[in-house]
């Protein structure tokens, strides 16, 4: 009832923007052409510039982050003029084809003697050019990315598939990024500006599979170091950026339905899950039962004398059966977003919304060889694995940002996604190939479910000085990585193998269960990271005149940084033993999966499973960083520009 009322909800209040918004803008008779106005030569927004249609009374002025928001232009040919003290002045030509609004850069160049008034007339998607160009050009250091317009020309569902068309970026396992040939372990990840956790348990990684891409507005990877970024990256800094007040009220509704030619509609292997495995997150049915006690007194219980391990045994889940879908379905994907803007006298109130879902299937065949390189590289094992996998990617994204007058904005940015991987491998192969005598032939079965979630919720400030351009930026960050592994299970088969006479070969595929545990063979394993992490960065900027024989253009910049994580991991690794006797052979273990594990046949002393978990199996964490910085950027002439200054930072980690 609860999330149905939620639902109900949402709908309510974003008709209820969809009301306002027309209340303050009602219907356009016109139309309208909005964009960003920015300095040829440095990149930064312009403040103040007057931007009016000629022949008309019609004209506004830009805010500090150099927008403007033009209306009134009839159909047909429209001059736009861009008008700034000490800039040449510039005369753009808009064709309006009915009331469609049109979205238009532009960059203006300082004059250094003449103050007159330069015409430049230039055609608008022209200008839109320049300006993305000038965004390149413009950076401190050496960066590349990929705008939401180019993203939504791709097919691209998520973050790590965009990162693929970046120069200088490859994904690896498909989630994490490589930059300039390092891997993630040398590569920070960003969000609006503000540090992920890590999603791994082991190293320090980002999995950018679990962003959607339609919640992305722009990704930025800087390369090089500047006094202003972390100082513990060799690779790239990966800024995943949010947008929050929308040029024009939008919505978008997308799906799409797509074939493999290896996976649709073919045969698919999996096990039974769930009930929400559709929506990305397990429902408990994998969950290490309620029963099973802490690992001192799971291993403390012996077999002999104490009955605890048997009982302990049959409360684990008998969901080992291979299933078979004759007919795998498409994959498919569902995306929606939706853009407000609430405009007053002098505020703007912007919303922006977005979810999104994929359901995708996949399946390969994999062939694995092991060698001997100390023996003339032998052939040890060969191994042939067929992969079933079921990957579910959604999110949610909600960002809320007030301009209030053009010199101050506020904003709050929240996202949460979820994405899980369920997957079923069944391997066939040889094992001690090089010892003719003792060839095995193993059939094994694995099933294997991953699920992360990621929550980062936001506020940024950003605050302008207009009289002494100085600029202000703050913001304050939450965000939580979480990932579960519950229930990873593979048991192998084997059986005598003839390798000289393969059609001889008929004995019956036997469980390898021995009298102690060995989890290669048949186990269990439960694992759980979470990680929170809150930070803070600040930082403020002002440019002037350095004197110095002549005007060194300068601009100044400092600021914070301080982070506080906490990290929690722990697992679980349980293991079947099987003791002969009493009753007990191989014929025990010569069933399918679902009978020799049934609750049913766990006998006391002989059948049962037992806690193989280690002390280092389990870890608490918890870091602190401080930082601060002091940069100056300055154009000593034309083509020769240096950034100089000195960052400090106090890591501390602890347990």
């Amino acid at each position: 009832m609860q999330k149905y009322s939620l639902t109900i909800a949402i709908v309510l209040f974003l008709s209820l923007l969809n009301l306002k918004a027309e209340t303050y803008q009602g219907a356009p008779t016109k139309g309208k052409v909005y964009g960003k106005i920015t300095d040829a030569k440095t990149g930064e927004p312009l403040f103040g510039v007057v931007v009016t249609l000629e022949g008309s009374g019609t004209g506004v002025t830009t805010d500090f982050e150099g927008a403007y928001s033009l209306v009134g232009l009839a159909p047909g040919t429209n001059k736009i003029k861009f008008k700034l003290l000490s800039y040449k002045e510039k005369v753009v030509e808009v064709a309006m084809v009915g009331n469609e609004p049109i979205s238009l850069n532009i960059t203006l160049e300082d004059v250094a003697t003449d103050l007159g008034p330069v015409e430049v007339v230039g055609s608008y998607k022209q200008e839109s050019v320049a300006s993305l160009l000038i965004d390149q050009k413009k950076a401190v250091a050496i960066s590349d990315g990929i705008s939401a317009d180019a993203i939504k020309r791709t097919p691209d569902n998520n973050t790590s598939e965009v990162m693929k068309r970046v120069s200088g970026a490859s994904v690896q396992d498909n989630r994490f990024a490589i930059i300039r040939g390092l891997n993630d372990r040398y590569n920070i990840a960003f969000l609006n500006g503000a540090p992920l956790p890590s999603t791994e348990s082991d190293r320090r990684a980002f999995a950018f599979d679990i962003f959607p891409s339609n919640m992305v507005d722009k990704l930025v990877i800087t390369k090089t170091a500047t006094p202003d970024l972390p100082a513990d990256f060799a690779g790239g800094v990966i800024n995943v950026i949010t947008r929050d007040i929308p040029e024009e009220n939008f919505y978008n509704i997308g799906g799409s339905i797509g074939y493999n030619a290896i996976t649709t509609f073919k045969d698919r292997a999996y096990y039974q899950g769930g009930k929400t495995d559709w929506l990305g997150f397990d429902d408990g049915t994998r969950a290490l039962p309620g029963s099973i006690p802490d690992v001192q007194t799971y291993k403390t219980a012996t077999t002999a004398g104490d009955s605890s391990k048997l009982f302990w045994s049959k409360d684990f889940t008998n969901n080992w059966a291979t299933k078979r879908q004759k007919s795998a379905a498409p994959n498919g994907s569902f995306q929606f977003s939706l853009g407000q803007k609430i405009e007053g006298e002098n505020n703007q109130l912007g919303i922006v919304f977005a979810a999104s879902y994929n359901n995708s299937y996949r399946f390969s065949n994999v062939t694995r060889n092991q060698y001997d390189v100390l023996d003339n590289n032998t052939l040890l094992r060969t191994y042939n694995d067929s992969m079933h996998k079921h990957e579910i990617l959604g999110g949610v994204l909600l960002n809320i940002g007030y301009k209030i007058g053009d010199n101050n904005k506020i904003a709050i940015k929240n996202i949460y996604s979820i994405n899980s991987e369920d997957q079923a491998v069944l391997r066939s192969g040889l094992t001690n190939v090089n010892d003719t005598f003792a060839v095995q032939q193993v059939r094994n079965t694995a099933y294997w479910y991953q699920q992360n979630q990621l929550v980062a919720n936001q506020v940024v400030g950003e605050h302008y000085a207009s009289k002494i351009g100085l600029r202000v930026k703050w913001t304050g960050g939450y965000s939580h990585a979480g990932r579960i592994m519950p229930d990873f299970r593979r048991v192998s088969y084997a059986r005598a193998y003839d390798l000289l006479n393969p059609e001889n070969t008929t004995g019956t595929y036997t469980a390898q269960i021995g009298n102690q545990v060995q989890l290669e063979q048949a186990g269990r394993f439960f694992s759980t990271l979470s990680e929170d992490q809150y930070s803070g960065t600040y930082e403020f900027s002002l440019p002037f005149k350095f004197m110095n024989g002549k005007n060194l253009e300068t601009n100044f910049k400092a600021g914070g940084f301080n982070q506080f994580r906490t990290r929690t991991f722990s697992a679980r690794s349980f293991g079947y033993v099987f003791k002969t006797g009493g009753g007990l052979n191989n014929s025990y273990k010569q069933g399918t999966l679902d009978t020799i594990f049934s609750p049913d046949n766990f006998v006391y002393n002989r059948f049962y499973i037992d806690d193989a978990t280690n002390p280092t199996d389990a870890y608490d964490a918890n870091s602190t960083l401080h930082a601060g910085f002091v940069m100056f950027d300055q154009r000593i002439a034309k083509k020769i520009r240096t950034v100089w200054g000195v960052r400090f930072e106090n890591f501390n980690q602890g347990t």
